[in-house]
């Protein structure tokens, strides 16, 4: 990652957000896009191991898993105060995407889960 004060990682670099929240049915989704938030000459694995280390380690261990490929992250579901809550970091070459859905109930529109699978990320010049 790059040198800066790490209790405001990533936010420090934070250049997008976008939330949608649906009161009648009282869901939300985040996503937030932090660009440049790891050192270019970093490999993929160790962005995730930094990740892991600095993001996700604050859940206990069996409480997060792995993304599967091809994606480069990890995700956390579990329950909030009244809430159930899914987040995913995934790491993006030098950048770091952050989803989050948010559910008071068992989500009655399945394809939320769906578009979070289904999402993918290329690479652009």
């Amino acid at each position: 990652m790059r040198s800066h004060d790490v209790t405001t990682w990533p936010m420090a670099h934070l250049d997008l957000v976008c939330s949608w929240e649906h009161v009648n049915f009282s869901r939300q989704f985040r996503l937030d896009w932090y660009p440049d938030a790891f050192e270019p000459r970093a490999s993929p694995e160790e962005n995730l191991r930094r990740l892991e280390e600095l993001e996700v380690k604050p859940f206990a261990r069996d409480q997060y898993t792995r993304l599967p490929a091809p994606w480069m992250g990890w995700e956390w579901h579990g329950p909030g105060e009244g809430q159930i809550i899914q987040d995913r970091w995934i790491v993006v070459g030098t950048g770091l995407l952050f989803l989050q859905a948010i559910s008071v109930k068992e989500d009655p529109f399945p394809e939320g889960e769906a578009f979070l699978d289904s999402l993918r990320v290329t690479a652009t010049e």
